[in-house]
């Protein structure tokens, strides 16, 4: 999951920079959302349960709820950032895409002092590798 962090981070930092060239800038937004879905879903739906099982959480305690929550508001932001784009406002979609990257970098904070550390207590590589293949 770091790897695909660290690919999302690239592929984010490649955005942002391309931000002001409208052309290049929608391409890289669209394949950054498509794997962001992806990576939000397979934590979600794979990881983010096998940790509470691990654990011996319900699934509206410890610390999971709050990266969900980060989730929906990542995801929401993202989906504002693209309406704006489509109507041509670029000056609010600078402003939500540096608010955005805020919110990735906590969210990252968040995940590695939360979970990350734990994840590889309980989940072998070759089962992470055939849900990452899927």
């Amino acid at each position: 999951m770091n790897e695909d962090h660290a690919f999302l981070d690239n592929l984010w930092a490649e955005y942002y920079a391309s931000e002001k060239s409208q052309a290049a800038s929608g391409d890289l937004l669209e394949r950054f959302y498509q794997k962001l879905q992806r990576h939000i879903r397979l934590e979600n739906l794979f990881l983010f349960p096998r940790f509470n099982q691990y654990l011996g959480f319900g699934d509206n305690d410890g610390p999971i709820p709050i990266l969900i929550r980060d989730h929906r508001n990542i995801l929401r932001l993202l989906a504002r950032l693209e309406k704006v784009l489509n109507e041509g406002n670029y000056h609010d979609a600078h402003l939500i895409s540096a608010n955005f990257q805020k919110l990735m970098i906590k969210h990252r904070q968040r995940e590695n002092e939360m979970g990350y550390p734990v994840y590889d207590s309980f989940i072998d590589l070759g089962e992470w590798k055939s849900y990452l293949e899927n």
